[in-house]
């Protein structure tokens, strides 16, 4: 399995519009984005109680907001009936061969201890018409993508300081973005898993009606769990320091037709991956899905 020690944030490429959650591609520009600074700075302070949304504040100053045209449209899931758009991926290379740059597709599931490494699959980004029927929303555009899984590639990411992340948050009716690095990512995590353990997966495991415990977060913030700055009343929004909001739409998902307790991680799904010069970035998505 190929392991990634070091990681920087390189040149992506793509701008995404916003309208009612929607990603449209538009056009492109190629960009630097710089790492997110690891100065210690003072903690923040807890916000006041009036104020819509709790903040468990993180340690130090981990995320510095990034311009949305700065960032890869491949950070985005396709939303509203659109497939991928941007370039195909290249050919994926033996185990333990070197990853060429590009962009890939991502599936993985968070470990147990979000801390620990991530094993991520890579898979291609190909044209639909030359992937399998089904593959591709109906009536793609000729330079539309999909994700080829017929090969994969093991990719182990250690979450340390020197791996850099990209993470899409969701504020009001837009997106909010950050840089940060592997362990800010980590840290926001192991604490958004906490805090739902906490507020939402114990007292449902109790016995409580799902939808009353999102009414009651929404009521009375706390444990970093509030209502969104959009006003649904279904959804939650999680807050921790200076990381973007992230937006849980469905805090307690049907399985099989039933309600269940899932984890904080559930919201950070990593849907790519950009490589640049050898250099590896991850797209964390903790925003509006269609």
């Amino acid at each position: 399995m190929r392991r990634i020690g070091v990681l920087a944030i390189g040149g992506l490429v793509g701008v995404v519009c916003v309208a009612c959650g929607s990603q449209q591609a538009a056009t492109t520009s190629t960009v630097v984005t710089t790492a997110a600074s690891t100065t210690s700075v003072p903690a923040t302070t807890s916000p006041d109680s009036t104020l819509p949304v709790t903040t468990e504040p993180s340690p130090s100053a981990r995320w510095i907001e990034v311009a949305i045209g700065s960032v890869s449209s491949k950070a985005f899931p396709p939303c509203c009936g659109a497939n991928w758009t941007g370039n195909t991926s290249p050919p994926l290379p033996a185990p333990d061969a070197s990853l060429p740059d590009g962009e890939y597709a991502v599936t993985m599931s968070w470990p147990a201890d979000p801390s620990q490494p991530l094993q991520l699959e890579l898979h291609r980004f190909e044209r639909c018409s030359l992937l399998p029927s089904g593959s591709c929303e109906e009536v793609p555009a000729a330079s539309d993508l999909g994700v080829d899984t017929s090969a994969t590639y093991p990719l182990e990411v250690r979450l340390d300081s020197n791996v850099q992340v990209i993470l899409v948050g969701w504020q009001g009716e837009t997106f909010q973005l950050a840089a940060g690095d592997g362990s800010a990512l980590a840290e926001l995590a192991s604490a958004v898993d906490r805090a739902y353990a906490a507020q939402l997966a114990s007292r449902f495991d109790g016995g409580e009606d799902p939808d009353a415990i999102v009414a009651d977060l929404i009521a009375h913030p706390r444990g970093g769990f509030g209502p969104p700055r959009s006003g649904v009343v279904t959804e939650l929004q999680f807050a921790f320091g200076d990381a973007p909001p992230l937006l849980f739409q469905a805090a307690f998902p049907y399985v099989d037709g039933q309600r269940v307790a899932g984890r904080g991680t559930d919201v950070l799904v990593i849907p790519s991956i950009g490589v640049t010069d050898g250099a590896v970035t991850l797209h964390v998505y903790a925003a509006y899905y269609p």
